[in-house]
């Protein structure tokens, strides 16, 4: 008897990356999952469309843009089948069976199976990593480690500088694809919503970890992700709500001392970006115009209206 997935994809804006999605995922799935698109943008048409020509698909539509925890819970409390896979519909499926991502799962132990994770030009994308630390955030918001290479090195850097040949343990791997054992997720509980996009996933297994469920990466299953083509946002606008995400996961995980320790410092480097525009080597007025959203974020722990949507 074959297992069967209960899939979940959030729709943000994502009609042109969906329509390369859903077929290569149907042909993987080969008739074994079920398949939910939670709709957080139901003005743009996707449902319709993606409905029309996928009539076996389940489309929940959304009034606003709830955010991606609370959407993906949404549609994960569609189902009951004994995996949950969650897909971006950025995503193409390109090497692997349902079988090969399932086989990790032999172990009971195993919470969560991510995979090889390609960028469209075919290079490795990093899809791996230990739970992050307040140094990690540190060092990929402030680019410290072309700076300071041997204290990037004593501290260890959160993303696996290799991609394991074989099944491995590991902390964390992406959301993109990722597949969830379903009485794990009971356990475990359903993303924190209070992340309104970003880290949800990196929050679930570092919790799974903490109660004895591991995270598996598996390399049998390749997929290709164009990140960033599955939302109309603006990279800004994006950088602002991970920011925000950020000081929630270590506020949750490292306390307020951390968070307040991290918030100061980034925000004495906007300080120091703002003062700097002022010189004729910069960007002036416009550099100006977008530290202070920056600034907001650090202060204020929000990235604004966007956000609380």
């Amino acid at each position: 008897m074959r297992f069967r997935l209960d899939v979940v994809i959030v729709n943000y804006h994502s009609l042109r990356p969906l329509r390369e999605c859903l077929p290569s995922l149907m042909h993987f799935l080969d008739g074994c999952g079920d398949v939910v698109i939670v709709d957080n943008s139901p003005d743009d048409g996707t449902a319709l469309e993606t409905h029309a020509q996928w009539p076996s698909l389940t489309v929940v539509q959304n009034p606003e843009n709830i955010g991606f925890a609370r959407a993906v819970n949404c549609g994960v409390r569609r189902g009951s089948a004994e995996f949950i896979l969650l897909v971006n519909p950025d995503i193409r499926v390109t090497e692997g069976t349902v079988d090969d991502l399932l086989a990790p799962f032999l172990d009971r132990l195993v919470a969560a199976v991510g995979v090889k994770t390609l960028n469209p030009d075919g290079s490795i994308q990093r899809s791996c990593k230990r739970k992050p630390t307040p140094f990690d955030l540190l060092n990929n918001n402030l680019a410290l480690t072309p700076r300071f290479p041997s204290l990037a090195a004593r501290q260890g850097a959160g993303d696996v500088r290799r991609e394991p040949e074989c099944d491995e343990v590991v902390d964390v791997v992406s959301g993109a694809f990722v597949c969830l054992r379903r009485s794990s997720w009971d356990k475990v509980g359903p993303f924190d919503e209070r992340y309104f996009v970003y880290y949800e996933e990196t929050d679930w297994m570092v919790r799974a970890k903490e109660m004895g469920l591991g995270t598996v990466y598996n390399p049998r299953v390749v997929v290709t992700h164009a990140a960033g083509k599955s939302t109309d946002e603006s990279r800004d606008a994006l950088t602002l709500l991970l920011w925000e995400s950020q000081q929630k996961y270590v506020r949750k995980h490292y306390g307020w001392l951390w968070d307040i320790a991290l918030r100061c410092v980034f925000t004495a480097a906007e300080a120091a970006r703002w003062v700097r525009s002022w010189g004729p080597s910069h960007e002036g007025a416009h550099a100006r115009r977008r530290v202070w959203p920056r600034m907001r974020v650090f202060l204020a722990g929000s990235a604004g209206s966007r956000a609380s949507q």
